[in-house]
Parts: structure tokens; C-alpha cells; sequence
């Protein structure tokens, strides 16, 4: 059989991490041909091409621009399919912008189309809602459109998305974390600067829904309430998000900016708390990760937040600076609880798919629509 993985539109934050994550895991999947057309943010995470065996070629391809958008059309997908006479497309996540002449499976990962009950909308503007809501009458139709079946990485967001694509086949694959994280051997050393204090971690590009606004008045709420408590939170975010320049941030920040996916394992070890307070997510690599690297997790106390975690995380309201704080604090100060998250998290991992069992997953959606369209290779 002969699939061609879409991946020309990933160009930042965990899409690339998914969608290299899959594409290595394609080495041990040698019972079919894989045509891959990434983005050169993928290609860079995925290092020497030269590595991968005869059966995967792997195309490197600008992402869609304005006019492909609109007119929904990618000569060079259509031409590569075409070429490489593909029995099925996968685009690790939508939209497209593109209908493939074979059987589609598109990932789904627009949390903020699904999660309109989140506290997420609160905070913005009415214009910035509408905005929103007009964004989800264009996509929606082209999703319905373009694919044939969706995957989406959780129960609850496939749940959403029946009630939002009556009569569409939704099927479920767990996110997991990226398969570098079990092999030691290509971890980067990110040496942090020595601190004696606690060390908050969030490994996340600068999406609002993520929330990472609200670390700057926890700091305040701490340092207010706790001055003699010593802590940091390690972002993987530049300065000037927080309003500081390079060389200015405060002792609490340490503003890193973006790091490859092989400096995570070893920011996760130099950490005391996987910090994460998201208003919406249909999934997050950071908790298995965090899990992975035995570090305890803090993050929102909302339904998709406790549906993935569970027992595994410590809980709070993340749009209060002051139950934040406290949450870190009463964490930091609790080793004993700390080892009770550690422990809950080791269980928890086996909910989740490994990035092995996730492709294999994949590749068996993808055998099944190619079957049912009859004339798979």
C-alpha cells in the first residue's frame, strides 16, 4: 500500500512533535511505501533524512500559501499523489486546505472550535469571539470537505466532534510523548543556571489558550505572600512575551525561547514541576512527558485537564494568580505529595499510546479506508 503522510503544514508548537514522532515511527512499518511531504520545521526536527530507509521518501515543501488556502488546491500534493499513485492520504492534523483525489484521514486538533464552554472566552474581547466563531464557519465546511474520516486524541473531544460532523467516522488515537524521550542516546544537554529554589517548567509556543499570561501575576502573588519562598518558571518562550527585554527578565523568569524536542528530556530533569495552565486543549504532550521524566504536574483544574491526568496532577483554577500560587507552593513544600504524583503518573502512562502503538493505530485506519475504496496495493 502506498500512503502519502501530509505534513507540509505543521509549523509550530506540538504539531511537529506528532508529526515527527510519526514519521520516525514509519522505519518500523516496512509493509507499506510512504511518500512524506513535510515543512522544513519538521524536516529540521527529524535531522538527516538520509537516515530513513528506501521505503519512505521524504519531500521537503513550503506550507500552503493565501491562495492555496482559498482556491483549495496543492498542485504539488495533487502531482506527488498522483505520481507516487498513493492509496491514501493522512494529514496529521487539518486543515488541508486541500482535497486529495484518495482516501483522507485528517487529524483534528482545534480545541478552540470545540471548547466553547471554556473559561478561555471569557477573557476575550467580543470582537476577538466573533472572530473565532466567523474562523469556524470557514474551517468547519473545508474540514467536512476535505476528509473522509477525522482522528481526534481523546474520548471526550471525538464525543464534541460527532455532535459537530453528524454522520462523519471519528476515530480515537491518544497523543503520547515523542519517542526521544525513551531513547537517551539522542537527548541535547540544556544546561539551566544553577538554582537552589523551586523550578517550574512549561514547554509550550505562545498560543493564547495556553494561558501563559497569568504566570506573571502568580509571581507577584507569591512573592507577595511567600518572600522568603525561592522559585522560577522556565518557559520556553522569549522575553518580550512577558513585557521584558533580553538580559532584563526578573530572577523568577527564566524565558528561554524555543527549544528542539531533544533539550526537553533534559529541561524536564532540571525541573521540580511540570507547570501548565491551559484554558483548552484537546490534548497535551506535556503530561506524558512529564510523567515520562518523573515530574510531578500542576496545571488547570478543567474537565479535559482531569480527563487526561487524573490522579496524576495537582489541580487549580487557572485564572486565579492566588490559587496558582498557592497550589505551587503547597507542592513545592510537599515531597511526600510530590512522590505520590510521580507515582500516580508511572500508572497513568500506560492510558496513553506509545508513539509505537500510536502509528500502528494510524496505519490501520489508513489500511481500512484504502480497503473499503477498493484497489489498495
Amino acid at each position: 500500500m502506498n500512503i502519502l503522510v501530509n505534513a507540509s503544514n505543521l509549523t509550530k508548537g506540538g504539531g511537529i512533535q506528532v508529526g515527527d514522532a510519526f514519521i520516525r515511527e514509519l522505519r518500523d512499518h516496512p509493509e507499506h511505501r510512504y511518500l512524506v511531504v513535510c515543512s522544513r520545521e519538521v524536516a529540521n526536527s527529524l535531522g538527516d533524512l538520509k537516515d530513513f530507509p528506501d521505503f519512505i521518501r521524504i519531500e521537503v515543501a513550503p506550507a500552503p500559501g493565501m491562495v492555496q488556502r482559498i482556491r483549495r488546491r496543492n498542485a504539488l500534493l495533487e502531482r506527488l499523489t498522483r505520481e507516487f499513485a498513493a492509496d491514501a492520504v493522512f494529514t496529521v492534523f487539518g486543515p488541508s486546505y486541500w482535497r486529495p483525489p484518495v482516501p483522507h484521514l485528517c487529524g483534528f486538533a482545534y480545541g478552540c472550535h470545540l471548547y466553547y464552554d471554556s473559561p478561555f472566552y471569557r477573557l476575550i474581547p467580543w470582537w476577538s469571539f466573533l472572530r473565532f466563531k466567523v474562523r469556524r464557519m470557514v474551517l468547519f465546511p473545508m474540514f467536512r470537505r476535505d476528509s473522509d474520516v477525522f482522528c481526534v486524541e481523546s474520548a471526550d473531544a471525538a464525543q464534541r466532534m460527532r455532535r459537530s460532523f453528524p454522520g462523519k467516522r471519528i476515530e480515537v488515537v491518544s497523543n503520547t510523548y515523542n519517542p526521544v524521550f525513551d531513547a537517551p542516546t539522542e537527548w541535547r544537554e540544556f544546561k539551566l543556571p544553577e538554582f537552589s529554589g523551586t523550578t517550574m517548567l512549561t514547554v509550550s509556543a505562545a498560543y493564547p489558550h495556553k494561558n501563559l499570561s497569568i504566570i506573571k501575576p502568580t509571581a507577584k502573588y507569591l512573592l507577595h505572600k511567600y518572600p522568603d519562598f525561592k522559585f522560577r518558571f522556565v518557559v520556553t518562550l522569549p522575553p518580550d512575551f512577558f513585557g521584558f527585554g533580553a538580559g532584563n527578565c526578573p530572577d523568577w523568569l527564566l524565558a528561554i525561547g524555543k527549544v528542539d524536542i531533544r533539550e526537553c528530556p533534559s529541561l524536564y530533569k532540571q525541573s521540580d514541576i511540570m507547570f501548565l495552565p491551559t484554558l483548552m486543549d484537546i490534548f497535551s504532550a506535556n503530561y506524558p512527558e512529564a510523567m515520562r521524566m518523573k515530574v510531578p504536574v500542576a496545571t488547570s483544574a478543567l474537565g479535559f485537564a482531569r480527563g487526561l491526568c487524573g490522579d496524576a496532577a495537582e489541580y487549580f483554577d487557572p485564572l486565579s494568580p492566588e490559587s496558582i500560587g498557592e497550589t505551587i507552593y503547597r507542592l513545592a513544600n510537599d515531597p511526600g505529595r510530590r512522590a505520590e504524583l510521580v507515582a500516580s503518573g508511572k500508572k497513568r502512562l500506560g492510558s496513553f499510546k506509545n508513539s509505537s502503538e500510536r502509528a500502528a493505530a494510524y496505519l490501520r485506519i489508513l489500511e481500512d479506508i484504502a480497503a473499503k475504496k477498493g484497489g489498495a496495493r
